[in-house]
């Protein structure tokens, strides 16, 4: 038995394994999952895989649960078959030295080595070739702007020999990647920044004798780099991930969730100070009448309950570092109790009582918004009448 002694739920994303009430399960008996538009996430070994619309993004890292972001590169980003909505300049804008060359050129085994060709299958990617340059770096500018001045984050895969920039238009060293560089085999490269203008496009440089291979490059408003997007010639949207549990109400009462509930989340921590509240679960009706366990930006784990009219209160633990955790939780009518890798806060009293156990969504908050943005690797829950 791979759950824990007393589980009626548990999902088990990272080794694809689920159980309801003692029984093995299929995924579609304890997850329902909506969004309209493809999506990819990575292996454990690192290899990017796609699923389709209304596919949850699952592999051995685990569930990843994303928010709606777009990629607003308008050329061929994985795919590519001719240049367009890609432009070849000197560093400056103008007319390219004679002798150097930007083309699509095929890369089958780079990309396979990389763990790209599930989603790179033509095997081609762009090449910048500034070997014969006299001293003057040149760009590959794509097409699509930020269309704000709000932070963004940029990312490609590149290779190659020499050295290599990835940044906006008229940028300066802090809203990009500077010179950095090159490796024989693909690695992915990232920087947030704010651009100086909306209409400033992202772009790879090229140093003087620097040859530089790109694919998959995405430009994003946001403070992180998401799992890649696919662009074909317009900028394209990855829409929010839409994830609950189906009946969760029936499963509640029938577990006696209205008398308490316990259980643990998994939680592959990849990143600390997002700017925005990011949810593990929440359990309820509404905003209004809820509990929920989510990060917030200062850095805590915090299981909450929150009544419209009586109060919201909230057991916290300060996060350390990001790495795998595992969170443990427990709720009663009158107590909040909160475990992080087996080191516990004093339990909170709270007089909100237990919501009604409408809705339970998972990676998100009760309206589905506040994506974890990460892997989530396990869930169990256990009610009062496990």
């Amino acid at each position: 038995m791979w759950w824990q002694p007393g589980d009626v739920l548990a999902l088990d994303f990272g080794n694809n394994r689920y159980m309801h009430d003692g029984a093995t399960v299929s995924l579609a008996a304890v997850l329902s999952a909506s969004r309209t538009s493809p999506a990819t996430w990575f292996t454990a070994a690192g290899v990017l895989q796609s699923f389709g619309p209304n596919v949850p993004a699952i592999t051995d890292r685990g569930l990843y649960v994303g928010g709606q972001r777009v990629n607003k590169c308008t050329n061929d980003n994985a795919n590519p078959v001719d240049l367009t909505n890609l432009t070849l300049t000197n560093s400056t804008g103008g007319a390219p030295e004679p002798g150097v060359t930007l083309t699509v050129v095929d890369d089958a085994g780079e990309l396979a080595a990389a763990g790209l060709s599930g989603v790179c299958t033509s095997g081609k990617v762009y090449k910048l070739d500034n070997s014969t340059s006299g001293g003057t770096s040149h760009r590959a500018t794509f097409g699509g702007t930020p269309g704000n001045t709000n932070l963004h984050a940029l990312s490609c895969y590149m290779r190659g020999s020499g050295s290599a920039q990835l940044r906006f238009q008229g940028s300066t060293s802090s809203t990009g990647m500077g010179t950095q560089p090159l490796t024989s085999g693909y690695q992915r490269w990232v920087a947030t920044g704010v651009p100086n203008a909306t209409t400033f496009p992202m772009y790879v440089l090229a140093l003087p004798g620097s040859v530089v291979y790109f694919i998959l490059n995405q430009l994003e408003e946001g403070s992180f780099a998401s799992p890649p997007i696919v662009t074909a010639g317009s900028a394209a949207t990855r829409l929010a991930d839409s994830l609950t549990i189906p009946d969760f109400a029936a499963k509640a009462a029938a577990f006696g969730f209205e008398d308490g509930f316990a259980g643990e989340a998994v939680i592959d921590l990849t990143r600390l100070g997002d700017p925005s509240t990011r949810h593990i679960w929440a359990f309820g009706s509404s905003g209004n009448d809820v509990i929920d366990l989510y990060i917030v930006t200062a850095n805590e784990f915090r299981l909450r309950r929150n009544k419209s009219g009586v109060g919201s209160w909230s057991a916290a633990y300060a996060i350390a570092e990001a790495a795998i955790h595992e969170v443990a939780f427990s709720v009663s009518p009158t107590a909040l109790s909160l475990s992080v890798n087996g080191a516990a806060v004093a339990p909170v009293a709270h007089s909100g009582g237990m919501p009604a156990f409408d809705l339970a969504f998972v990676g998100s908050n009760i309206t589905g918004a506040n994506a974890l943005g990460g892997p989530l690797r396990e869930l169990r829950l256990r009610g009062s009448a496990a």
